[in-house]
């Protein structure tokens, strides 16, 4: 059986909310989409969500002896910022990297990142995070794949790239130095040199959202204009970009090869 824990660092807008449910709601079809079969005798798998915003101790056991110790984390996005030291921040970090480094060999926890869970694993492993110079990334984006990023991601390795939605501002500066060897770089933009984070049997990240779509993506846009993050012209630009070319659920079958690999 292979537990699957969602660790949930927000709460979507209302109207998302009313859609789709929560961001756990929102991964387990991605996952489902991806290739994991919650009712298989073959591979059996479970998804298990933790708002850890409405209860910030609200994680899943990691003692070895525990029925709920998962054997995979998911952080998902989130609207608040991987590098502040309040105590929730502080509490999922350290929640992460006992996943990451203090698990017994032949019993790890792998750790998955989205954006916000993306740049949480970079903090983890002392890469530098913050606001990026360059601004924002949102809507539809295309991420040139190195190697290995074509590698992970197999069914983009003829083209080259892959587009995902966006909606970050702060990114992962640097190779984690943490980290120890076969870290690799998945992906690039002009704006973000640092899509993508994958160690083998360890850990998987996305700086873009492979669960969100056009709904999601606009919903977003529309909040952040609302509450004075984005101009009437860079909302505009998103909103036109936000039903372009989404590769998310084929990337959810490279999350969930990771997951068996």
């Amino acid at each position: 059986m292979t537990k699957i824990a969602i660790i949930e660092p927000d709460t979507p807008t209302d109207k998302v909310y009313e859609a789709y449910g929560t961001y756990g709601n929102i991964f387990s079809r991605l996952l489902e989409i991806g290739g994991i079969d919650l009712g298989s005798t073959e591979r059996p798998a479970t998804i298990k969500s933790y708002n850890i915003v409405e209860n910030p101790t609200n994680y899943p056991s990691l003692d070895v002896d525990s029925p709920e110790r998962p054997d995979v984390i998911l952080i998902t996005g989130s609207r608040f910022n991987a590098y502040d030291d309040t105590d929730w921040i502080v509490a999922l970090v350290e929640f992460a990297r006992k996943c990451l480094f203090e698990q017994p060999a032949d019993k790890p926890i792998r750790v998955i990142g989205i954006c916000y869970g993306h740049q949480i694993i970079g903090r983890v492993l002392g890469s530098k995070v913050g606001p990026n110079p360059k601004g924002w990334e949102v809507s539809s984006t295309k991420i040139t794949l190195s190697d290995k990023g074509k590698e992970i991601f197999s069914e983009f390795a003829e083209a080259g790239y892959f587009n995902i939605m966006e909606m970050h501002r702060d990114i992962v500066f640097d190779i984690p130095p943490n980290a120890g060897e076969d870290v690799y770089i998945l992906g690039s933009t002009d704006v973000c040199e640092i899509q993508g984070l994958y160690k083998p049997k360890t850990f998987l990240s996305l700086q873009g959202h492979p669960e969100f779509d056009k709904f999601i993506e606009e919903e977003l846009l529309v909040d952040r204009h609302k509450k004075g993050l984005f101009t009437d012209e860079f909302v505009a630009d998103g909103l036109a970009r936000a039903g372009d070319t989404n590769d998310g659920n084929t990337l959810a079958k490279a999350m969930v090869r990771f997951i068996y690999e």
